[in-house]
């Protein structure tokens, strides 16, 4: 679940048997003048330079095993390489330590040609041992395994060349071997917990410094022969969880960017100074604990879907600046299947709501993080139509971390979430609600790995989105989760800011970035 992207243990061995078995700010501000997904051409010449970057936390890990958060997977796509990343237009795959590839069907081979010269940022050879040591290990970790299935062998017959063998037909994992992010073999001999504080990169950045919920810095990988060009001297990441802080070092010049503005912060920035994210590969969620009272009972999830009223939301709350979630897989995503109108659509009936609940009043309590897109004004109106439906709502606001701690243990009724898209296909928005969904609200596992597979078999476009729409129906039925909005995102970026471009699921590069002199 991308910025609150979890794992669960519990479920891995049942997700990897299965899948190897084959079974606003307000409406005045959009003007013309706004930026929407990238800063404008450089009006004069530009520098490098440092580039100081406002983040509302800290990421939580630098192991490529353990994407837990938005931050985490921003940051080590910047310092760790793989055969393959997203385009920077969101809307395909291409080359990153590989400069080529094909694929041939009647053996299911992947064929990389690898750029020559790679190195770690120690100036070390990086070998075919060392990105099948990679790959096989992030295919590991409990949430992404599913993408990874379907591979059965790595090698490297022929020098820099890599051949990736599959079992069966699966288009997920060419997209997954964007997660394989490249470490030496074995860690060079150290134990996770000591390389990951300060590792040996592969990507167009190194780890200068780190001092954790204060500042981490990044420096150019003076080895990296991928497919980027890096412009900074220096990028400087500083940890504001006050949002207004934030926005105050923008507008002081203290920071160049601001990852993200809030709603309510943005009518303070004029509009070339605010980029809107648009279309979002994201959505806010409502996330039911479907395996203890009262959201065991399929009728109180109905009732807590139907008691939402979504157009209100985006009107209200996201200022129109988005389009009512009527689905779980995000829009801005090629294979995504657009808006919903059939079984498959969330809508809107309080009085149904209240029949359901036949006048218990169920008491959950709504677990939030203020993180992107989820602000104290969406919780109170939740709250307040949750118990318009009967339900008896007490909030528990929490720091990220906290929240999370109560994530994993299950010990939630309602968890408040954004859910971002890392990659081009709703393949993995998939992913994460088969493996996360299954082990911290309860999913029926088997059920949801089997519309995944149907997925990953699907060959064309209209395929993959048919079984979209099956897996969405699927998920509907059952009222598994709450769908609330695709709303917008804001970043700050200084006038000095050039060569921002933001992918739809909200990641940018780092190297492109530059400042005017």
């Amino acid at each position: 679940m991308s910025i609150d992207r979890v794992t669960g243990s519990a479920l891995a061995a049942l997700v990897v048997a299965a899948a190897v078995a084959g079974c606003g700010g307000s409406k005045s501000q959009t003007t013309s003048k706004m930026l929407t997904n990238t800063t404008p051409a450089a009006l004069a010449s530009v520098s490098g330079g440092t580039i100081t970057i406002g983040r509302s936390s800290d990421i939580s890990s630098l192991d490529p095993q353990e994407l837990n958060i938005g931050e985490d997977y921003q940051t080590q796509e910047a310092l760790y390489g793989s055969l393959v990343r997203p385009s920077v237009d969101g809307k395909s795959i291409e080359g990153d330590l590989a400069s080529s590839w094909t694929f041939e069907e009647p053996t299911l081979t992947y064929t990389f040609k690898l750029r020559p010269h790679l190195r770690f940022s120690n100036g070390s050879p990086i070998t075919p041992a060392d990105i099948a040591y990679s790959i096989e290990r992030v295919a590991k970790g409990m949430e992404y395994a599913p993408m990874f299935a379907a591979i059965s062998s790595i090698t490297s017959p022929v020098e820099n060349e890599i051949k990736v063998k599959l079992s069966r037909y699966s288009n997920l994992v060419l997209p997954a071997l964007s997660f394989g992010f490249v470490v030496p073999k074995n860690l060079d001999g150290q134990k996770p917990t000591t390389f990951f504080k300060n590792p040996v990169t592969s990507g167009e950045f190194a780890l200068a410094s780190w001092e954790p919920n204060v500042q981490m810095v990044l420096k150019p990988n003076p080895y990296y022969s991928g497919s980027g060009h890096v412009s900074p001297s220096e990028i400087v990441f500083r940890i504001f969880p006050d949002e207004t802080a934030r926005l105050n070092a923008l507008q002081a010049g203290n920071i160049q960017f601001d990852e993200y503005v809030s709603d309510e912060q943005a009518p303070a920035l004029p509009g070339d100074e605010l980029l809107q994210s648009s279309p979002r590969a994201d959505l806010v969620e409502l996330v039911t604990n479907n395996g203890s009272a009262p959201f065991n009972t399929k009728s109180n999830r109905e009732a807590a879907a139907l008691a939402i009223d979504r157009p209100l939301l985006l009107k209200t709350i996201w200022n129109g600046a988005g389009v009512p979630a009527q689905g779980l897989l995000p829009p801005g995503l090629q294979d995504s299947h657009g808006t919903p109108t059939g079984g498959e659509a969330w809508e809107y009936n309080p009085s149904m709501a209240r029949a359901l609940l036949h006048g218990t009043h169920p008491t959950v309590i709504l677990l939030a993080s203020y993180e992107r897109g989820v602000d104290s004004r969406l919780v109170d109106v939740l709250q307040r139509q949750l118990e318009q439906a009967g339900f008896h709502v007490t909030v528990d606001v929490r720091d990220f971390a906290s929240a999370v701690t109560q994530l994993l243990s299950s010990k939630f009724s309602l968890f408040l979430t954004p859910d971002d898209a890392f990659l081009p296909t709703v393949g993995e928005p998939m992913t994460t609600y088969v493996t996360v969904g299954a082990a911290t609200a309860h999913w029926n596992a088997p059920a949801a790995i089997g519309y995944l597979q149907k997925f990953s078999l699907a060959k064309t476009l209209a395929q993959r989105r048919e079984e979209g729409v099956q897996f969405e129906r699927w998920a509907h039925s059952e009222w598994l989760i709450n769908p609330l909005g695709n709303p917008y995102i804001y970043l700050g970026v200084s006038k000095q800011l050039q060569g921002l471009v933001v992918q739809p699921f909200g990641t940018y590069r780092m190297g492109t970035l530059q400042l005017q002199k």
